[in-house]
């Protein structure tokens, strides 16, 4: 990341390995470690953050920084957070001219990076999904074998893990719900076989088990109202408050 940007390419060769919305932009992961920013009328801007592929972007919607996880030759899934300086335009801003930027700066940089696998021992897991809280405070990462990755703060430096049930099935979902500033922020977890909270309180967390039927990869999404958890399973939606 930070490198100068690469030679544009067509949307049509594009590799995607992962997406996200949000702030106006489809954001695009590939196979080549290339984030792609695109908006209406398929313009966009790329950059390298990744030596090799992309495979998770979160954007979020109130701040203007993206998280993402990858994959670079001396490390695996590298959790990186990216302050992205998206333009403030009222109305439909005019076609860029090749090469200018979309962006109102083309230096889009890491700010920082973290492993995620320190102290897992044996092989290491999979990434299978990444949320972040708006304020920063929190970045929850799923992996294969089960397991929460819990960042405290945006600069990565404090991680705690927890199983969020007894089997090691995968972790589908992850979406956190703020309530207010008198109550901690819940992070809602779900897997194949589970939906659980876990309530933050500074450096510990007190988990419930929701229910014990979870969801498959891509059947969990959040409301954008009140920010229940949906878990769509083979017997109907269910929502989770």
């Amino acid at each position: 990341a930070g490198a100068a940007a690469p030679a544009k390419q067509s949307l049509q060769s594009v590799r995607d390995t992962c997406a996200d919305a949000g702030r106006g932009y489809l954001v695009l992961g590939d196979d080549e470690g290339l984030i792609h920013f695109i908006r209406g009328g398929f313009r966009w801007e790329s950059f390298r953050a990744y030596s090799q592929r992309v495979t998770h972007v979160h954007q979020l919607l109130t701040k203007p920084v993206l998280v993402a996880v990858g994959d670079d030759t001396d490390a695996n899934a590298v959790v990186t957070i990216l302050r992205v300086p998206f333009p403030q335009e009222l109305g439909e801003p005019p076609e860029p001219q090749p090469p200018s930027p979309i962006f109102k700066t083309a230096n889009i940089t890491k700010e920082t990076s973290a492993r995620v696998f320190e102290g897992s021992g044996g092989g290491d897991p999979d990434v299978t999904c990444v949320r972040a809280s708006e304020d920063l405070q929190y970045i929850a990462v799923g992996l294969s074998n089960g397991s929460v990755v819990l960042f405290r703060g945006a600069d990565l430096s404090t991680q705690t893990r927890f199983p969020p049930q007894t089997s090691s099935v995968p972790v589908t979902g992850l979406c956190f719900k703020f309530i207010n500033p008198s109550l901690p922020t819940c992070l809602f977890a779900v897997t194949k076989d589970t939906v659980t909270t876990h309530m933050l309180y500074g450096d510990r967390e007190e988990t419930e088990v929701l229910s014990d039927q979870g969801c498959e990869h891509g059947c969990c999404a959040q409301s954008a109202s009140d920010k229940n958890i949906l878990a769509g399973r083979d017997d109907g939606v269910f929502i989770y408050t």
